[in-house]
């Protein structure tokens, strides 16, 4: 007798560790957290470190979540590139606008925004959309 929750947990348990097994970069995902004054007494963004080596996989464009989206500023409208970032199935502490640095792997230098902190169930990767970002000078 079939068990069809057993058997796609099970299935699902596999497929999760094919995919971290591919996620051969690292990240360190930082987030802004207000404001802070440098000792020259200029005020600069505060950044918090979130979470430091996490696995990480680039995934440029999909046709489910990739392409560009458009932010409208004074009446004009940018198109920007999206990427798709792949973190563990179960990594949680994400917002939208939090930096990622990939710290190793192909693109070790990079840093992306999070556009959407997006969560899914049944997946087997948690898939973001991206867009590079330059690396901040406070850090």
């Amino acid at each position: 007798m079939l068990n069809y929750g057993a058997d796609l947990d099970a299935g699902l348990a596999e497929l999760r560790g094919y995919a971290l097994q591919r996620m051969k970069s690292r990240v360190t995902i930082r987030r802004r957290a207000g404001k802070t004054t440098t000792s020259a007494g200029v005020e600069v963004p505060n950044w918090v470190t979130v979470a430091v080596d996490v696995p990480f996989r680039s995934d440029g464009t999909s046709s489910s979540s990739g392409g560009s989206t458009g932010a409208r500023i004074g009446g004009v409208t940018f198109e920007e590139a999206i990427a798709v970032g792949h973190l563990p199935h179960d990594y949680t502490d994400l917002h939208d606008g939090d930096l990622l640095e990939c710290t190793s792997g192909e693109w070790a230098g990079s840093v992306w925004r999070v556009i959407k902190a997006i969560r899914a169930d049944q997946k087997t990767a948690r898939r973001l959309p991206l867009a590079d970002e330059a690396r901040p000078k406070e850090w």
